[in-house]
């Protein structure tokens, strides 16, 4: 019964890929055993194998997809603010042996053991029309302007697979493979919509195929509604190989790196305050833009029961492992120091 379920499983999604053969396709779908359960979500660095991308690529990519489990997946997760990765992103293969997660495993409160790793592999090929190359945006009006010249095709092709953490089992993943205009973006927004298209695209069919592992363990504590995760964080992380967005910009003019750093916060977070623009680029934590479970908007809060914390995902983990008891959040509001009792679930306030 359970071959069948996976064979049928297989069989209409290739259905539908040959359906929309002039749009996205969809291979190498492997289903999980019917047995298997994970009891916490690991998010790996997102692999960006193309020859532009950097450390801030691929960890803006990454709390993307962190952000997107958050909101559709009950697990616990663990992402790259618990861990370090000992080897290049897309040499990721076995989280025990691949990162100091498992040192950690204790401190987090969580069965690491009894966890699987989320794997996003993204490969790119251009092709380039030489006679396109040129800005054609004085003579097209209906064009858009954009920072890149018109005149490219990028075939891309993600791989998402879902691996247990002690051994790299593969356990389930599928390809997702699609053609994106990189010149079709707009100053300020999302560098590359296509390729966030492709991401999203394969994670809601790996999370199809994937229900049997990824059945209810958990109750989520908050789906990071009205909460932003530390850009400065952010901007410190480096891939191995590779600099942080802040080694790569250190030698810049101090304005020129604060305006950069306005353009980034107006990807993650649009239209911040000046005054929460001002704590969330000097403090690493998670600033609240919409009040709940006794935080106020404007609040930053830096640590839960004493452990540093940077994303929405490490709040909604430390409420899960604290149960009715609450976690104890040090906030900084209003220039001050002070501390809140936090229970779950999180929801913000409704608007006025």
């Amino acid at each position: 019964m359970e071959k069948a379920f996976q064979w049928l499983t297989r069989a209409s999604l290739l259905a539908l890929t040959a359906c929309g053969a002039s749009g996205p396709q969809i291979s190498e779908v492997q289903a999980p055993d019917a047995s298997a359960h994970a009891k916490a979500l690991i998010v790996l660095p997102v692999a960006l194998a193309m020859q532009d991308a950097t450390s801030l690529d691929i960890a803006m990519r990454t709390d993307e997809v962190a952000r997107w489990l958050l909101a559709k997946t009950p697990q616990p997760l663990v992402g790259p603010a618990d861990f370090a990765i000992l080897h290049p992103v897309d040499e990721i293969g076995v989280v025990s042996a691949d990162t100091d997660l498992m040192s950690h495993a204790v401190a987090l409160g969580l069965p690491v053991r009894e966890a699987v790793a989320l794997h996003i592999l993204v490969t790119e090929q251009r092709a380039t029309n030489v006679r396109d190359i040129q800005d054609i945006r004085s003579a097209d009006p209906k064009k858009q302007p954009t920072f890149r010249q018109h005149g490219l095709d990028a075939h891309l092709r993600v791989e998402a697979w879902l691996s247990d953490a002690l051994r790299g089992r593969r356990l389930a993943g599928l390809v997702v493979e699609l053609t994106d205009d990189p010149t079709n973006v707009m100053p300020g927004g999302d560098p590359r919509p296509g390729l966030t298209q492709a991401i999203q695209l394969a994670l809601n069919k790996l999370l199809e195929i994937a229900g049997p592992l990824l059945a209810e363990t958990g109750v989520r504590q908050t789906k990071g509604d009205g909460l932003v995760d530390s850009l400065p964080t952010t901007l410190a992380w480096a891939a191995p190989g590779k600099p942080s967005w802040n080694e790569s910009n250190k030698a810049k003019d101090e304005l020129v790196r604060e305006a950069a750093t306005l353009a980034l916060w107006d990807r993650v977070a649009p239209n911040l305050t000046g005054k929460e623009l001002f704590v969330a680029s000097r403090n690493r934590g998670v600033l609240v833009r919409k009040a709940q479970g006794g935080l106020q908007s404007g609040d930053f809060v830096t640590s839960l029961d004493g452990q540093p914390i940077a994303t929405a995902y490490q709040i909604d983990r430390a409420l899960q492992v604290a149960g009715q008891t609450g976690a104890h959040a040090q906030v900084l509001r209003s220039g001050a120091v002070v501390d809140v009792a936090l229970h779950g679930p999180l929801v913000p306030a409704a608007a006025p």
